[in-house]
Formats: C-alpha cells, structure tokens, sequence
C-alpha cells in the first residue's frame, strides 16, 4: 500500500469516525452569540416538575425525561407538541442518551437504579446496567461503551456494550468526596470525545475536570482551581464540547450558561446571575444540548422548563466601515463638495457608507435617500415615498435599510430594496436621532427628546423596545446614568454602547448590561483630553479609537494614539490565560538555539580596514553666521558603514545635506497623506 492510499484510508476512517455520534457538535464562529432571550420549548405542564435531562440527535430530535410522570417525551420534526410518549420500567429517570440507530439509554434516580435500552423498533426495554446509585448523566462514545457519573459515590464508572458479561469498572474518582486530582465531589454532566478524553462536571467542587485515557488524576479545565484561573463556577451540572472542542457549561448556583472559545470564557446567556422567569433569566439550569443548528437547549431545575436559544445568523461581517489606521495617520484639511444642495436638500439628515462604498444621504426636505454605488458621480437609485421627516438610516449586511419612521407612524420601518416594501420592526414614541445594528442583529435608537437609548432583538417579531442607557421615564441629566439629546450612537464587537450625549457635551460608554456610563472624552473626563461643544456624531476605527463630529466646534476630533481614558473592556475581552491544550509548549531539545561555531564568531576588522579620517577637503564646512542656527539634516544613515573583510571594502565619506522635498498633498478629499506604517 502507498503512503496516499494509506493516507486516503485514514481520512476515510476519520470521516466515518466523526460521523459515528449522535449527538451535535457544531462548528462555530469565534464570536458566536445566541439570543439571550429564549424560547419556551416546554413547560411543567408537559415535562413535570423538575424535569432532569435532555438530549437532541443529528436528526434535531429532542428528548426530554419527565420525573414527574415516570415517562419519556420525543418531539420529530421540529414539533411543536410532544410526537411520541414512552411509558413503563422507570422511575424517576434522570437521565437519557440516544445512539446514532436511534436506542434510548435511560437511568432510574430511585430504588431501582437501572440504566435500561429502550430500542427504536420495539415498546419494551432491556436491562443495561446496574449499579450503587442512580446515573446523574449517560453517555456512549464511539466504542460502544457507556459511562454513568454516580452522583452519592463520587466516580464515574463505565461498561462495554458489545458483551452483556461485561464488567463495570471505575475510571475516575476514588469513591470518596475530596479536592484532589484523582477526587470527585458529586459529579454530574459528563462527556467523553472521539479520543476518549473524559470530560466531569465536578458539581460540588465548583470545577469541570479532564481525564485523558488511562489517567486516574484529572487535569482541571474551567473552575477557581484550574492552573490558569479561566472563569469562577457555582455548582456545574452540565458539560458538552463543539466541533474545535471547546466547553460549554451549565453553572447552577450562577443561574448561568458559559462557553470557552479563541478567546478564553465568556457568558452565554443568563449573564446578571439573577435568577428569574424571564425570557432573558435562569432559575437553577440542569443540563444542555446543542441542535445541528448551533441552537442551545437547557432544562431548569427551578422553574421546570425548557428553554431554547437561538444561534444567531450574523457571524461578525459588517455592514460598516472599521479601518485599520496608522498612528499617524492624517486627512486633507480642505474637502471637496461630493454632493450640494440641489441633491440632498438643505438639511441632509444622516449618511451611511457600506463596505462596498455606496453611499446613503438622507435628503430631509424631499423625504427620500439618495443613494450612490460604484462611485458613481450621481445618485444611481431614489428612494422615495416612505415617510416624512427621516432622521437617521442604517444599512445592514443584506441590503435592507432600517429607516427612522418615528415622527410619521411611530416605528422604525426595514425597507427591503428588491421589492420596494418596508415593513415595521421597532415601535418608538418619538424620532431616532441615530440608529445602529450590532453583531447580534440587535437594532438600537437614540431617542434625543426622550433622553435615552433603546434597543431591541431582530430575530423575533415583537416590536417592543428596551431601555439600555438613559432614564427609562425620559428625564434629562448629566449623572452618570442620565443622558440629555443623545444623538450618534455606536455599538463595538464587545457590545459596548457609544453615545454622543449632545447636550452634556459628552460622550459616553455604556458596558454591557450597566446602567452608569463612563465619560471617555468631554469637560467631565476623568482626564480631561477635549472639550467638546454638541457632539452629533461618532464612530471608531479597528483599533477602538474614537471619531467625533463636535458640531458647534465646527470640527472633527480625532482621539490620540493612546487614548487618555482608560475604557473598561467588556468580560469576553479580558485577558485571560489560554486553555492548557492552548498553552505554548517549549521548543525540543533541536530546535533550542544553539551557540554559533567559533569560525562563525564575529572577528575585529583588520587594521587595514580600520575607519580613516576625513581628508581635509572632505571635512564639513563651517555655516555663515547667519545661518548657524538653522536646523539641519541628520547625517546619512549609512555614514558610518563598515563591512567585514570577506566584502568589498569602502571609503567611508561624510555625506552632504540633500535636498528635502517638499511633501505634496493629495489633491483627492478626505484622502490620507502618503505614509508608511
């Protein structure tokens, strides 16, 4: 056999491996986000009080064990009601796998303490397994074998399914509660991966715990005792892996859900650590499941639901424009006219650039957008006949443009540009002065009569807005957490809110989820950096360096290389260690540097080639009086060259003052100066 078709033969195996699961393990975005409010899948009417575990195949087929009623409910399809109900042989099951042929594992919590096979083609089940106490999670890898974390002894314990004469036998955890490495106190959720990497949620000791194959002490991954402290937990119940292997949790007593990525942990959803019944809240999340989609599933053990969240579509791609700058990076002092008045009328409301370049002005006093693509000259599209009064624009990464309606009809409308229609996304009650989609398809407004900001989700079909800056009754301010006329608005990749706060001469960021701004440029700094006089508009570069129209200044500010205000960075991107699978390995013993050879050694020039003095003729001449005091120009760079005497050699002559050119400015508006950086 050839090294290529051994090479074939592997990766077929690997394929046939890796599809080998039942369970999904999703491919996702490094800045993937769900939905933080959920969907009501089911509720205790359905699934009974308590409802302990889940599990959702390729197929998106979700099942779900109901204590309650001593049953198993199956939804196909995508139903929206249970489409099979499975009776008989349990009591209070706790929990369930299900095998690529369809085979559902289910473990009993009570005196019986069984994990029986139910078989897709038949109503009646099999004894599996016995063992001390009931299985508080199930799971078979690739090798037909089952493992069952027992919850009251503090091990996780597994058997092969090929022989029912199989032994069960004990592969981590002593059988006593403890802190160490070769310790479990009340393990729950548990994983293993198609290399047998065995994946623990330590409940009790607030740890998720790694034990590779054939390893009796585990490595700790996420938890306070972890080598690099990556994120706090509080009673872990759950752990699943996508496709690149990162983790995502269940955090109890946290009311949360967490996931690692690139970037090292962040929070999911349920990230105030309040419980609640909101849509947005947890009250005690028990177990987790991915969909084929990338959606999450979790039951809770406090409000008995089933909750799913939604993998939103939009992967980071901007509709906007963030340009990588150089530090010293400048503009043309004069612009040209791109556009005058008998085009965009004499108040020309708002403008939005897209990555292709085509430019949006919004022509107030004609009601209608005047749109320009491919660098046209003139305006190549028209839209009219929307609305009155149009204050702002913005323009996703479909096409479609979200329009400020407020002052008309009382909404924000998209307008879909293929078929002329716009239909109503967000209500408001009164105009948007600025208006911003995030990379979460979240649409914002600022509302500058009612001295706030408000945003709401896209991918429902409620129009209901939130207050997430300003007082929700409208009240001006110049608090902390008061605005007064915001206008431009600007949302980062890490959530964080921009405002330009008009009439306190301000501008403002709001994190994620905080009420109280923080004042990064304006007289009421910390350190002081400008003063601003209505600030209109904002934007920021790739770099997160601010852009402000200071409108009655009649100027542009640009904030400096090192901006003076020290921002607090959003949770997900803090610095944190790396993942120990991520952590930098030292180099092998042949790949250390190793000292040059002696024959390699730098050696002292000979004598001969000694730098000379200057002939008398050559030395530099004395400036007249008049002129001694002027700057002048570096010496050359290379004055002082010397060369080793396996090269030519060189006369080593003073070099003259030479001609500075005079920098030609661009002559194109708003075009940066020729630069190297």
């Amino acid at each position: 056999m050839s090294v290529g078709d051994l090479f074939f033969w592997l990766i077929l195996l690997s394929v046939a491996e890796a599809s080998n699961v039942s369970y999904n393990q999703p491919k996702l975005d490094a800045y993937a986000v769900w939905n933080p409010n959920a969907i009501l899948f089911a509720n205790s009417s359905l699934v009974g009080a308590n409802p302990r575990s889940l599990f959702v195949d390729t197929n998106d087929t979700v099942y779900v064990v109901d204590q309650t009623n001593n049953r198993t409910l199956i939804w196909f399809n995508n139903s929206i009601n249970p489409s099979r109900t499975i009776y008989g042989e349990m009591s209070k099951p706790m929990s369930i796998f299900v095998t690529t042929s369809g085979d559902m594992y289910i473990s009993d919590y009570n005196t019986n303490n069984q994990t029986r096979r139910w078989s897709q083609n038949s109503n009646g089940s099999s004894l599996v397994m016995s063992t001390s106490s009931g299985c508080y999670g199930l799971f078979i890898d690739i090798n037909n074998t089952l493992y069952c974390s027992l919850y009251l002894v503090h091990r996780i314990v597994k058997k092969w399914l090929g022989n029912n004469a199989s032994t069960i036998t004990t592969i981590a955890g002593n059988g006593s509660s403890g802190f160490g490495l070769n310790q479990l106190n009340n393990p729950g959720g548990i994983f293993v991966t198609t290399d047998f990497d065995l994946y623990v949620a330590d409940y009790a000791n607030n740890r998720i715990q790694l034990f590779q194959p054939g390893q009796s002490n585990g490595i700790t991954v996420a938890g306070s005792s972890s080598i690099n402290v990556t994120i706090i937990l509080q009673g872990p119940n759950a752990v699943i892996l996508d496709a690149d292997s990162y983790v995502f949790v269940t955090d109890y007593s946290y009311n949360r859900i967490v996931g690692s990525g690139p970037n090292g942990f962040r929070c999911i959803v349920g990230c105030t650590l309040v419980q609640g019944t909101a849509s947005n809240q947890l009250k005690g999340p028990w177990n987790l499941a991915f969909d084929s989609h990338g959606n999450l599933y979790a039951n809770e053990w406090g409000t008995s639901r089933i909750l799913k969240y939604t993998l939103l579509n939009n992967t980071g791609v901007k509709s906007y424009n963030q340009p990588k700058l150089c530090s010293n990076a400048t503009w043309s002092v004069n612009g040209s006219t791109f556009a005058n008045r008998s085009i965009v009328g004499s108040y020309p409301s708002d403008i939005f650039i897209d990555t292709n370049g085509s430019i949006y002005v919004v022509d107030k006093d004609n009601d209608r957008i005047q749109v320009w693509f491919n660098n046209s000259i003139n305006p190549t599209r028209t839209i009219s006949g929307i609305s009155f009064n149009v204050s702002s624009i913005f323009v996703a990464n479909d096409g479609n443009i979200y329009i400020d309606n407020g002052m008309s009809n009382g909404y924000v409308n998209r307008y879909i540009m293929n078929t002329n229609s716009s239909t109503p996304v967000m209500a408001i009650n009164s105009y948007c002065s600025g208006l911003f989609i995030d990379t979460s398809d979240t649409l914002y407004c600022s509302l500058s009569t009612q001295n706030n900001v408000v945003k709401k989700w896209l991918g429902d079909s409620t129009v209901i807005a939130t207050v997430v800056a300003g007082n929700v009754n409208g009240a001006n301010g110049s608090s902390l957490d008061r605005l007064s006329g915001p206008r431009g608005i600007f949302v980062n990749d890490d959530f964080v809110l921009y405002v330009a706060d008009s009439q306190n001469d301000r501008i403002q960021l709001f994190e994620l989820g905080q009420s109280n701004g923080v004042t990064v440029a304006g007289n009421t700094s910390l350190n002081i950096t400008v003063i601003l006089d209505t600030p209109t508009g904002i934007t920021l570069d790739a770099d997160n360096y601010l852009f402000i129209m200071d409108r009655d200044n009649e100027r542009i500010h640009k904030s400096h290389q090192y901006p003076p205000h020290r921002r607090p960075l959003a949770l997900r991107l803090q610095p944190r260690p790396l993942a120990p699978r991520l952590q930098p390995r030292p180099l092998a013993p042949r790949l250390q540097p190793r000292p040059l050879v002696p024959h390699l050694q730098p050696r002292p020039l000979a004598p001969r080639l000694q730098p000379r003095p200057l002939a008398p003729r050559l030395q530099p001449r004395p400036h007249p009086p008049h002129q001694r005091h002027r700057n002048r120009l570096a010496p050359h760079p290379y004055q002082n060259l010397h060369r080793d005497q396996s090269q030519c050699r060189h006369r080593h002559i003073q070099h003259r003052p030479r001609y500075q050119m005079p920098q030609i400015r661009s002559r194109l508006p708003i075009q940066l100066l020729p630069e190297y950086c």
